[in-house]
């Protein structure tokens, strides 16, 4: 914004004006902390309800003033035009109230590509296996986008995650390479989308599985990728990252073995459980149960001697024959 007074002989007080941010775009908000005293001394600049306003402005004969606000644009916002329109400005000249005209300007918003990231659970334990959902969207109605990219430097929060054993075949983008590298000098693990095309309008989703390392600490990880980007109606466009945060607990750890490697028909052998839970755990973990499908190994096995109980704690107990379930 620039004020300018253009009397030659008076200074100009009590300047104010307003601006309502969502008359051009619902959800145009205030991105940062707004400028202090922008025109003169007492002069403030506020926003409420996405109002912005300027009051107590002063400036002295043929002075101006200008100050930046910075404005998040909301990322759903269709591609267009947007016109935006102050009030009428109002100041003290010469003893006297005077009006002059409203500022105007517009806001173009590009057709950048809508890109959004989810983990498949929000809390995990250590080595554990889930998938990272991604999704891109064209939202130009009219031009296809072209040359979509973007990468996840995913080894930047999990040294040495686990790659996929296989990327998505179809993942939906016609004529794009996904590929996940390995760290390279400073760089650390990335998953990297390249040549990807949309036709406008149009959506892709597509998941890569992943396993957490085992040496995980606990806490709460933030997973930002780089901007997306993309050729548009011949122009190159940069669209904001996508982001989501993934907890990581000390939860127990199950582990399981035969006590042999192999058995004839008929013969009993023993299958062990170990339930550990870290020391370094912030709570105690109650409540903890599993289920295990021995018919899914070998049709016909069985369990003998069940139910057991008080196995893991008073309470707790193993039931079933060929689905066994611990509980409590």
């Amino acid at each position: 914004f620039t004020l300018t007074n253009y009397d030659r002989n008076e200074t100009a007080t009590n300047i104010e004006f307003t601006d309502n941010l969502s008359s051009v775009l619902p959800g145009l908000s205030i991105a940062a902390p707004l400028p202090t005293a922008p025109c003169g001394p007492g002069s403030v600049l506020t926003e409420e309800s996405s109002v912005l306003k300027l009051s107590g402005g002063n400036l002295a004969p043929g002075a101006s003033c200008s100050f930046p606000v910075l404005l998040g644009v909301p990322i759903q916002s269709n591609p267009g035009l947007y016109a935006n329109t102050t009030s009428s400005v109002l100041a003290t000249l010469a003893g006297s109230q005077i009006e002059t005209a409203a500022a105007t300007d517009s806001l173009f918003v590009a057709p950048v590509p809508l890109f959004t990231k989810s983990f498949s659970e929000s809390l995990v334990a250590p080595g554990t296996s889930l998938t990272l959902d991604f999704s891109i969207t064209n939202s130009s109605p009219t031009h296809s986008a072209w040359n979509i990219e973007f990468a996840d430097p995913i080894g930047a929060i999990f040294p040495g995650i686990t790659p996929p054993d296989t990327l998505p075949a179809n993942h939906c983008v016609e004529g794009s390479a996904l590929k996940f590298e390995p760290p390279i000098g400073l760089e650390p693990e990335r998953i990297v989308l390249t040549d990807g095309h949309l036709l406008s309008g149009t959506t892709c989703n597509f998941a890569i599985e992943l396993t957490i390392p085992d040496a995980t600490p606990t806490g709460t990880y933030v997973n930002i990728t780089d901007p997306i980007t993309a050729v548009v109606d011949e122009a190159q466009v940069v669209g904001p990252p996508a982001v989501d945060d993934l907890g990581i607990v000390a939860a127990p750890k199950l582990q399981k073995s035969f006590e042999k490697q192999s058995a004839g028909p008929g013969e009993l052998v023993n299958l062990s459980f170990t339930l550990t839970h870290a020391a370094e755990a912030p709570a105690d973990a109650n409540g903890i149960a599993f289920s295990d499908n021995l018919d899914a190994m070998l049709n016909g096995a069985v369990a003998e001697g069940l139910p057991l109980h008080h196995v893991c704690g008073t309470g707790s107990s193993v039931t079933g024959t060929d689905q066994l379930s611990m509980s409590g």
